[in-house]
């Protein structure tokens, strides 16, 4: 908490070599704490935020669902269809 209050994904210190856990195959537990600080620090974060947050979804309201839908449409599905790209290593979209 403290490296968000100095700011900067700079202010993240790396982890030392011995004993780091992997959070993926890929990715050491300190590189995804700098990654993240960077994508919060960019401002990408609140621009991703705000624009989900503007969806007017109401998973209860029947009057919205076009708007559920296009909230999973439009901007969860692509997002998970990249990650997963990503994550296989793929140019392919998954199925």
């Amino acid at each position: 908490m403290q490296a968000l209050v100095r700011g900067g994904a700079a202010a993240y210190p790396k982890a030392p070599n011995q004993g780091t856990e992997r959070i993926c195959a890929f990715m050491k537990r300190a590189e995804a704490i700098n990654l993240a600080g960077q994508h919060l620090h960019s401002g990408r974060f609140l621009a991703e935020l705000d624009r989900r947050v503007a969806y007017r979804t109401e998973s209860q309201n029947p009057d919205r669902g076009a708007a559920l839908r296009a909230y999973l449409e439009q901007e969860l599905l692509p997002e998970l269809r990249k990650r997963v790209r990503e994550a296989l290593g793929t140019e392919q979209p998954p199925p």
